[in-house]
């Protein structure tokens, strides 16, 4: 299920503050948490994050932040904080063009 493009915004803020607050795990943990408190869900229900956020994938991880990891599990080594702070900003930057043109 893809998100509201609005949704999507607020999930990726919401794991960006976390993100920088805490600093552990991966960036799928992060906005998975963020999914779960945005839409208020009391279980862990499974999204594949593609479908949910489609604009987050391993290619524009790539692309605009420089991701070189293993495209099934940690795209950054663990420590890159900066290089998953710089998606999240693209992420961000990019749907909220998008949300603008609505």
């Amino acid at each position: 299920m893809e998100l509201p493009i609005e949704t999507q915004i607020e999930v990726l803020k919401r794991a960006k503050e976390n993100y920088i607050k805490y600093r552990v795990y991966g960036l799928c943990f992060h906005i998975e948490a963020a999914i779960f408190i945005t839409l208020n869900i009391n279980e862990r229900v499974y999204c594949k994050l593609k479908y949910c956020i489609p604009i987050f994938t391993y290619e524009n991880a790539v692309k605009h932040s420089k991701a070189y990891g293993d495209k099934d599990n940690y795209w950054w080594q663990l420590r890159n904080k900066n290089s998953r702070i710089k998606f999240l900003d693209w992420m961000i930057y990019e749907l909220e063009k998008e949300g603008n043109k609505k």
